[in-house]
């Protein structure tokens, strides 16, 4: 509902900052999945980053080379990603917009990155509407990034950095007995959010217009044990990074990761 996308945009409208400086506070997930996603895209892809908050992702890209465009729904984030690029002295399109009515037209881009409306969109209809957008403006035989928080995460987060969370009713009543049963949740979390198991993820991505590549945990096995791992040497971190690399796709281990990303190509 646009009340919800409202919140969700104050939530992150109050500290762009803190939304940068998360994917250094949490190191693993930038470089992992960066590793997967300049496995599918080439040299001169244009690219768009849905929900790109504050453009770590889209500044990446586009010091590599790439023609970028960030779309966020928070006027903060946006202003941000702007001063970032200065500072970083490359040039990217970023605009304040939402997710559900993309201002490009049809097949513009060579990849999409939709990475941000998944976790907090909190009704099925306003999900696949996002999904539809975003291949709508994908080229064929281009490749679509999307990104969900896993429940399993969740827990994960929960155990590493705040385990009396368990405690409160929102926990016992809704989030623990969903994760039970297998199934996602929506709701109040750190803000409106939106947590998927791989079925419900499943679920979300099954459309005829894309063909299934892979999923990968964009932290792989590293986030249990996050705070001894990133404090260990850089030799040790860098091996570690690798191991997690080469387990990442593999299904026995997305419970460890905190967030999944569904990679699939655009058929027509």
């Amino acid at each position: 509902m646009e009340k919800d996308r409202q919140e969700v945009a104050r939530h992150y409208d109050e500290n762009p900052k803190k939304e940068w400086d998360r994917l250094k506070l949490h190191p693993f997930e930038f470089p992992i999945t960066c590793h997967f996603i300049e496995q599918y895209i080439r040299k001169d892809d244009t690219i768009l980053d849905i929900g790109g908050g504050p453009g770590r992702y889209s500044i990446y890209f586009a010091k590599n080379g790439h023609k970028v465009s960030l779309l966020d729904i928070s006027k903060a984030n946006i202003s941000f990603a702007k001063k970032k690029a200065r500072q970083y002295k490359v040039s990217i399109e970023a605009v304040v917009g939402d997710a559900l009515s993309l201002p490009y037209s049809d097949s513009s881009f060579d990849t999409v990155m939709l990475f941000g409306p998944m976790y907090h969109l909190l009704e099925k209809n306003e999900r696949k509407k996002a999904l539809d957008e975003a291949i709508r403006v994908l080229k064929p035989n281009g490749y679509l990034f999307v990104s969900f928080i896993s429940m399993y995460g969740g827990m994960v987060f929960e155990m590493r950095e705040c385990p009396d969370a368990i405690l409160s009713p929102i926990d016992q009543e809704v989030f623990y007995p969903s994760l039970l049963r297998n199934e996602g949740f929506s709701g109040r979390g750190f803000t409106l959010a939106t947590f998927d198991t791989p079925k419900t993820m499943e679920r979300i991505m099954d459309d005829s217009r894309l063909s299934k590549v892979t999923v990968f945990g964009q932290e792989s096995v590293l986030a249990p044990c996050e705070d001894k791992i990133k404090s260990s040497p850089k030799n040790v971190r860098d091996m570690w990074i690798k191991e997690a690399i080469a387990l990442a796709e593999r299904e026995e281990f997305l419970s460890f990761a905190e967030h999944f990303c569904y990679v699939a190509k655009k058929v027509h």
